[in-house]
């Protein structure tokens, strides 16, 4: 009996153990480093989304990002995101004066700045696909 119920338990292990977890291939990157940052903005195009935990227009504005980060069409884009109170590094860099502000960046270079929480994940898709072609 114990043999049997050591068996069950095996069995049950490996079947789980083989259940593969599914990741996205694009995850929203946060980024604490300016070299980091213009190392994955130098290769293609490249959305940063800037923004502070506590502000609710920032949350606002993430909800539309996320659709995209996982969205086939979009699997060439970096999606990065940079706390704005942790690195003040960064927003001096990109002379980032408020948030939510988004960056499409193209081979390093900014593209577009989109300050607000008004931008719908459908625009931001399309603004990205014009970029990647």
């Amino acid at each position: 009996m114990k043999s049997l119920l050591f068996s069950f338990i095996i069995i049950a292990l490996a079947i789980t153990s083989c259940k593969k977890e599914s990741t996205p291939d694009n995850i929203l990157l946060d980024i604490q480093d300016l070299t980091i940052l213009q190392n994955k903005a130098n290769e293609g195009v490249t959305l940063v989304f800037f923004h502070a935990t506590w502000c609710s227009l920032c949350a606002r504005q993430r909800k539309e990002i996320q659709p995209i980060v996982t969205d086939i069409a979009l699997s060439q884009v970096h999606f990065l995101e940079v706390n704005f109170e942790k690195q003040p590094e960064i927003i001096a860099h990109y002379n980032v004066q408020g948030f939510p502000t988004i960056l499409l960046l193209k081979e390093g270079k900014v593209e577009q700045t989109l300050v607000g929480a008004n931008n719908k994940s459908t625009d931001l898709k399309q603004k990205l696909l014009q970029l990647l072609n």
